[in-house]
Parts: C-alpha cells; structure tokens; sequence
C-alpha cells in the first residue's frame, strides 16, 4: 500500500524517477556474489578490515570443481596477516622472498592457497580455495 502511495504521489507531481523498479532481479550469480558470500563458499575469513577492489574475486566451475578466489588489501604487515590465517586455517606456510604462501586444507575440507604479498604500502592478499563438487 505505501508503496502504492507513493507511486501515485510521485506521478501526480511529475516525478518519474520516484517510482521504485519492481522487475525481478537475477539471484547472485559469478558476478554479483558479495565478498562475505565468496567467503563462506570458499570457507576462508575476510581479513579484519580488508579491502575489497572491485570485480577481483571471482568463481568459476569446471570439470567438477569450484574454484574461488577472494582478493583483499590491508595496510598490516605481512607477518601480522599470515598469522592470522595460520591461526584461523591452519595452514602450513612457506615464505619466497618478501612473499609468503599459505597452504592446506580449510575446516570443511576445501583446498586453500593464500598468497601474501606486499604492493605499495599494503598487503595484497590473494586467495584461492577449490572445492570438489559432490
């Protein structure tokens, strides 16, 4: 009803952008997952205060595996971020130059990588979980 109301109100003063766009949108899909969403999916955490850029994390299937990627920044060291994921994950490091890898196994038994290196004055953080389809 309220809304209703103020399509009336908002045609009889003219205002066509009033109106409020009722056509159906597309559940999320590859393009449109949030970042929270990848996460769950891959099973890997947001680092605390990380960045997201735009249209970085993506998913794709193929030949019965899903593979995510969530990409994030932060202004902390490296060395406070792989601590991080360590004690989150549980995966076993290694380190090649200023770079270091995380790997292993997630919680609900997704493959994990992730990447930690330093661009700029962040930390890119790059990862990469894949799923076996069941």
């Amino acid at each position: 009803m309220k809304g209703l109301l103020s399509l009336l109100i908002g045609l009889s003063l003219g205002c066509v952008s009033c109106t409020r766009d009722v056509t159906p949108k597309p559940v999320a899909d590859q393009t449109t997952d949030t970042a929270e969403s990848f996460s769950l999916r891959a099973d890997i955490p947001i680092y605390p205060d990380a960045r997201m850029p735009d249209n970085k994390s993506n998913v794709r299937s193929n030949g019965g595996q899903t593979r995510l990627e969530l990409v994030m920044r932060t202004s902390d060291p490296i060395e406070k971020v792989a601590k991080f994921y360590v004690k989150e994950l549980k995966l076993d490091r290694s380190k090649e130059g200023n770079a270091v890898r995380l790997m292993g196994r997630t919680p609900k038994g997704n493959y994990a990588i992730v990447d930690l290196t330093k661009v700029d004055n962040d930390t890119l953080i790059s990862a990469v979980a894949i799923a076996i389809d069941k």
